[in-house]
């Protein structure tokens, strides 16, 4: 009976069931929390069994359903062993939570610092890398190399004004180099000759000119130089000898009230190149050095009698070489003690000159300088020629033959003479005049004296054109007329004729036959454009010959003539014509000497080293 009413409860409760009994009922319940908890994921610990007695067995082994949950339960890096794993099931509450967590953060906040201290004692792990910031690189654009560019310059040294023609090697074009300087009295591309010493300072070319009278200033040292190394002497240099005395072998220049300067011709020669080479060097760079790689050579001209003598050949290579050496350390203005004092520590660092295989400065003979400029030509004809270049201390001489035979081109120079008499014959001659004539006083004084030359040689350039010049001195005017200037040119004239007729006897030596001795003559040099002088060379030097012809030398194709202003190229160029033959480079000049066989003009002329070898030197 009670039975019955038992499962009529449990029925009622669940309706539609087979009624079930209590301790299904328990087990069932079990295996929903077992379920729910494996759900959330937790190991639920099994219950401390109590520790068997002596006596008592050993509590048997969970039920069936039990264990199967704990072997699901069970994380999967545990390590399985032979022995029977203990587990601790242990029901876990919020109030168990809340009271393990704070202990479990508290010890990984500790765990955690410490490894992090840890790791600071012992450095980074071989296996970890510390990222790195990357490097900043720096990238260096470099600009493309520069066309490389050999610069020759041909300088004209002469004994009035110096003339400049460069040529770019390479692109086979030359041009004539413009001063800029302002003079009325002097061509753009002409650069007086001159040094004034005022106060302890030095000026060259036109500030010399622009500074006069003051101080004392200096002109034609370069025939002062040839007397210095006793080639010529007082008598027929045509000078007013600025040498304190006949005997001495330097100057001696006032530079104040109470300071006097001793100082070669050789120094000062040097150090008025070394400011023309100046000048040039810096215009070429600017004008080229941001487009190309600019190495420079030199040429020189001198008379070729000059180069005749040993100690004038070495001399003036001597000077040329210094110059350029001091050419990057000169300037209009400088202390002239300081300048000296530069000079002598170079000479000191050198005191050999190199070869010419080394250096870069070459001394050349002024005539064959002009020969070139008219057989290097496009315009050069076959025949005889002569050239007879007029200048302001020498008239330089020179004949010779030009032919071409099958492709070759062939010169013989047949004589070559420098006469020591020149256009400062006429200043002095001129001079001599006024002062008979009183129109100028009687002058003490060389270094005025020399003032009162370098005015006559401009009115010397004007009275060719003019009917009269006026002359004022200390606020006198008188008048220099045409005519009275005519008959002085004329005696020098007289007196040049024989020097020319001498050169052309010892020329005709070579090919003595009439018949071939019809020639053309180049009258070139400021001397020449003087009526009475160019008026004697007009003259056969022999009445035998059968026909002379008077020409000028046209301006070569290749020569850019680039000076504005109103510079008549046609009427300049005859006073460039040195200057254009030194623009070659010394290896297309030919190695020419007067009374030898004719040689083959071929290039390179000389066997020089090849142009790379100047991008070698310092």
């Amino acid at each position: 009976m009670f039975k019955k009413i038992i499962d009529f409860i449990t029925g009622y409760f669940h309706p539609g069931k087979k009624p079930r009994r209590v301790h299904e009922v328990i087990s069932a319940k079990k295996a929903d929390q077992l379920r729910r908890q494996k759900e959330i994921g937790r190991e639920i610990p099994k219950p401390a069994a109590k520790p068997p007695s002596p006596v008592e067995e050993p509590s048997v082994l969970p039920k069936p359903e039990t264990t199967e949950a704990l072997e699901e339960l069970t994380p999967a890096h545990i390590e399985v062993t032979g022995e029977e794993p203990t587990t601790k099931i242990t029901e876990v509450t919020e109030e168990t939570k809340q009271q393990t967590l704070p202990i479990v953060e508290e010890f990984r906040d500790q765990a955690q610092s410490q490894l992090a201290e840890d790791a600071r004692e012992q450095g980074p792990s071989p296996r970890e890398e510390i990222p790195k910031e990357p490097e900043r690189q720096v990238v260096e654009i470099q600009a493309p190399p520069k066309e490389k560019r050999l610069i020759n310059l041909g300088i004209d040294f002469g004994t009035s004004g110096t003339k400049v023609i460069y040529r770019d090697v390479f692109g086979k074009k030359a041009w004539v180099f413009s001063f800029d300087h302002g003079l009325k009295d002097y061509s753009t591309f002409v650069l007086p000759s001159s040094v004034r010493i005022l106060n302890g300072k030095v000026f060259f070319g036109s500030d010399a000119e622009r500074k006069g009278p003051r101080g004392v200033g200096i002109r034609s040292f370069k025939i002062c130089m040839v007397c210095q190394c006793g080639f010529t002497n007082k008598e027929n240099c045509n000078l007013f000898c600025p040498f304190s005395n006949p005997g001495s072998q330097e100057y001696s220049v006032f530079i104040d009230e109470s300071s006097l300067l001793s100082i070669t011709p050789a120094d000062l020669c040097t150090l008025y190149i070394a400011y023309v080479i100046g000048l040039v060097k810096k215009s070429m760079i600017e004008r080229f050095g941001n487009a190309y790689e600019l190495k420079m050579t030199l040429n020189m001209g001198i008379p070729i009698d000059y180069l005749r003598n040993d100690r004038l050949d070495q001399a003036f290579n001597q000077v040329f070489y210094f110059a350029n050496l001091l050419s990057e350390s000169i300037e209009n203005g400088a202390q002239i003690y300081d300048l000296l004092k530069t000079l002598d520590e170079l000479k000191g660092k050198n005191r050999i000159v190199p070869g010419p295989e080394i250096r870069r400065t070459f001394v050349q003979p002024e005539t064959v300088a002009a020969v070139l400029s008219y057989i290097l030509s496009p315009m050069a004809a076959e025949g005889l020629y002569g050239i007879a270049d007029v200048g302001a201390g020498t008239t330089d001489v020179v004949f010779f033959r030009y032919s071409r035979l099958l492709g070759e081109r062939k010169l013989a120079v047949y004589n070559a003479d420098s006469h020591f008499l020149g256009a400062n014959k006429v200043d002095q001659e001129l001079f001599n005049f006024l002062e008979r004539k009183r129109i100028i006083p009687q002058i003490s004084s060389v270094n005025n004296k020399n003032e009162v030359i370098q005015r006559l040689r401009n009115i010397k350039k004007m009275i060719s054109d003019e009917e009269r010049v006026k002359i004022v001195v200390r606020r006198e005017e008188s008048w220099l007329y045409r005519q009275d200037f005519e008959e002085i040119t004329q005696r020098v004239g007289q007196e040049i004729f024989p020097k020319y007729k001498k050169t052309w006897q010892g020329a005709y030596a070579k090919e003595p036959t009439q018949e071939v001795w019809d020639f053309t003559l180049f009258r070139i040099g400021g001397g020449s454009k003087i009526a009475g002088i160019a008026n004697q060379f007009a003259e056969k030097p022999w009445p035998h010959i059968n026909r002379m012809t008077m020409k000028e030398i046209k301006i070569p194709s290749d020569l850019i003539f680039d000076l504005g202003g109103d510079e008549n190229p046609d009427k300049s160029y005859e006073l460039l014509a040195i200057a254009y033959g030194l623009s070659y480079p010394v290896a297309e000049l030919p190695d020419v000497n007067p009374n030898v066989d004719e040689i083959v003009i071929r290039k390179p002329y000389r066997e020089m080293p090849p142009w790379y070898h100047y991008w070698e030197q310092d």
